[in-house]
């Protein structure tokens, strides 16, 4: 198998749907986001060991970057409701031009 199969049969898929996967806030997600770039690391390593490094430094980045992780969990937590800021739609409180609260 070439390099540029591997890629087409490991490499690409798993980047769109790591992408697709940590494009949310959920634990989750992220977690399977990790498992799937897991996996095209696999699948890479198996043909052409420098392709594979590609996926491995940027799961090394994510995993770096806390993704998925208990500062990700913890601002999911504290944000808050869409009706509990003024001046959003669905509030009970709209705020008028030049007023403060």
């Amino acid at each position: 198998m070439t390099i540029m199969q591997a890629w087409l049969l490991f490499g690409i898929p798993a980047l769109v749907l790591a992408l697709a996967l940590f494009s949310g806030r959920s634990p989750w997600r992220s977690g399977l986001g990790y498992v799937v770039l897991l996996a095209g690391f696999a699948g890479l390593a198996a043909f052409d060991r420098a392709s594979a490094a590609v996926l491995g430094g940027l799961l090394a980045l994510l995993f770096a970057a806390g993704r998925g992780g208990v500062m990700e969990r913890r601002a999911q937590l504290e944000q808050p409701a869409e009706a509990d800021v003024p001046g959003w739609a669905g509030s009970d409180r709209t705020l008028k031009p030049g007023q403060h609260e």
